[in-house]
């Protein structure tokens, strides 16, 4: 074999090495999608979340509480049934602490680390004045 070939080889060889890498990598934080089963999980407390396996599979939550935390990064804590679940959302919410939200989207995990990647929220508002009432 001439050195040309064995570079060819070797450079072939590392590319195919880099592409699997970022496959792979692509997966788990997300960013590529590959079509894989989906599990959907509504109502899920923060401990169900926390211990459902994301590995080849969607899983879609919906789950809602109290904000309990709002960190510099925009990252955001709600308590469910006493448990905290980071909720992270594509723009800046605008949520407080003892804001109560309802939130669906996807449930994220990397190096150990679960999130729920929010793709829609409500604030949840309770209200003291009586419906309207016949006639009105």
């Amino acid at each position: 074999m001439s050195r040309r070939t064995v570079a060819v080889t070797l450079g072939l060889g590392g590319v195919l090495v880099a592409v699997v890498a970022l496959v792979v990598l692509g997966r788990q934080s997300g960013v590529i999608d590959i079509a894989l089963p989906r599990v959907r999980l509504d109502d899920a407390t923060a401990a169900v979340l926390d211990t459902v396996s994301v590995k080849s599979r969607v899983v879609e939550a919906s789950v809602g509480g109290t904000v309990t935390q709002v960190d510099a990064d925009g990252q955001v804590w709600l308590t469910a049934g006493g448990d905290a679940f980071a909720l992270r959302f594509e723009e800046d919410p605008a949520l407080a602490v003892e804001d109560h939200v309802l939130a669906t989207g996807r449930v994220r995990a990397w190096r150990g680390e679960r999130w729920l990647a929010v793709g829609s929220w409500v604030r949840v508002v309770s209200t003291t004045k009586a419906p309207p009432g016949p006639g009105l």
